[in-house]
């Protein structure tokens, strides 16, 4: 080969590389696929066969969220590890994280509702942070629960299992219904959506009552890597797209299909 065809051959290469890569580089800031971890938290988020497969917060991502502009591929994760992988970029994304500089987090997709539980026989009722003095709490490792004095009395008493009893792992909920069947915990804080789901899973419902809820919701946001350059486009597209769906009740249907609630006051009039 003489230096002459050579250097026609590199200039063929560089006007096919020049043909495929502006394909590439011309995706809109928001092109490409987001992946959005979670644990399964049904009705919130629900697995089917090892895959998120839908529930309450995924429906509400796919109604936002159009396939032309940008691509949302849901995992199934332990939600520690989801998060973890979500501040280091791992992952792009993660549903129902706690307030976290790492991430850009939306504004309220839903909202969930904490309460307590205990056997049927007890009397005990949730009145305040007080009343857990004397209790062994069952909590999941890693969930926050309120922001705020729950957070705080868990995160204080954490050491002390007298008081403060932690599930880890992908079936923490089961777990803590099943320690509290036997005695192992005397109240256990969980969604009181989640709860009749988690009942029927450890089949135990006529063991277990309502000792009570806190007055907070919780907002359920999505949580996306803030390194990412186009996490930002992304939530200002989701959040206009929630408020639309508010104002149009796309939203208070899909809250009536999971028998969800907003938070006293935050349901809007059509």
């Amino acid at each position: 080969m003489t230096k002459d065809e050579f250097i026609v051959i590199c200039c063929s290469c560089l006007v096919v590389l020049a043909l495929v890569v502006p394909d590439v580089l011309a995706q809109p800031p928001g092109a490409g696929t987001f992946l959005v971890a979670s644990d399964d938290w049904c009705p919130y988020v629900c697995a089917r066969n090892g895959k998120l497969s839908d529930g309450y917060l995924v429906d509400v991502l796919r109604l936002a969220i159009k396939p032309d502009a940008y691509q949302i591929e849901l995992v199934l994760m332990p939600f520690r590890r989801a998060l973890d992988e979500a501040e280091s970029g791992t992952i792009q994304g993660v549903l129902t994280p706690p307030q976290d500089a790492r991430l850009l987090i939306s504004e309220p997709l839903g909202y969930a509702h904490p309460c307590f539980y205990t056997r049927a026989s007890s009397s005990w009722t949730y009145t305040g942070i007080d009343a857990l003095a004397h209790q062994t709490l069952g909590v999941i490792q890693n969930y926050n629960y309120d922001n705020g004095d729950l957070f705080a009395y868990i995160r204080k008493n954490r050491a002390n299992r007298q008081l403060i009893d932690e599930a880890r792992g992908d079936f923490g909920g089961i777990s803590n219904i099943r320690k509290l069947a036997a005695g192992r915990v005397t109240v256990i804080v969980e969604d009181e959506a989640v709860m009749p789901i988690l009942l029927a899973g450890a089949d135990a419902p006529s063991q277990i009552r309502l000792a009570g809820c806190l007055a907070y919701y919780e907002p359920l946001t999505l949580g996306l890597n803030r390194d990412d350059p186009r996490s930002i486009r992304f939530t200002e597209t989701l959040n206009a797209a929630i408020e639309k769906l508010e104002a149009t009740g796309s939203l208070a249907e899909l809250r009536r299909r999971y028998k969800l609630s907003n938070p006293p006051g935050k349901e809007k009039k059509r």
